[in-house]
């Protein structure tokens, strides 16, 4: 192996430590990270030196597994993350309808049936939500920090008081199945008559 030793660049008792700004080594790097999490991944260790210490740069292998079809459009390898979430107003109606606003960054584009869900969770105990699909909505994601609104309809039997509205971004992995790929955190919402 053969190495350029530029500004940055100190030796330390036989380890190479790079400092650097260098995108594509800063890109590996954080890929590296993500690829431990994506399933079927797996780090291979490196060799031990002399103290049975691992040497860093360990290489990076993934074994093939079998994803939908539904899904194989999309890049597996895009960041996302809900930056923030906030609503038109914390106070709503039954029977109205309640705007929320995404800050969602994204590193890649991506338009293959990723959707903006929403959800207001009634008790916390038992788990109970209430939810409407009709109004779930389909997004292209756009590189960068960019802004996305939905609405979420108030149900006239929506239990009143302070209730937590949950909001993330979904993908469809198959035919009736999706997944969050991003979780907002979530608000606390009135339901009033």
């Amino acid at each position: 192996m053969q190495f350029e030793f530029v500004e940055g660049t100190t030796l330390d008792a036989g380890n190479v430590i790079f400092a650097t700004d260098d995108p594509a080594i800063l890109t590996f790097n954080a890929m590296q990270r993500k690829f431990a999490s994506v399933p079927g991944a797996k780090i291979e260790h490196g060799a031990l030196d002399t103290k049975g210490k691992e040497i860093p740069l360990t290489p990076l292998t993934i074994e093939r597994i079998d994803r939908p079809k539904e899904s194989s459009k999309i890049t597996p390898f895009i960041y996302t993350n809900v930056i923030a979430l906030s609503v038109d107003e914390k106070t709503v109606s039954r029977g109205k309808n309640i705007k929320i606003r995404y800050v969602i960054e994204s590193s890649e584009d991506a338009s293959d049936k990723i959707w903006l869900g929403a959800s207001v969770l009634t008790d916390k105990k038992t788990g109970e939500y209430f939810s409407n699909t009709d109004q779930d909505k389909y997004i292209s994601l756009v590189k960068g920090r960019h802004e996305y609104d939905r609405d979420l309809r108030i149900p006239m039997n929506a239990p009143l008081g302070v209730h937590l509205l949950r909001a993330n971004l979904w993908h469809v992995i198959a035919e009736g199945k999706s997944m969050i790929i991003a979780r907002g955190t979530p608000i606390e919402i009135e339901i009033v008559a």
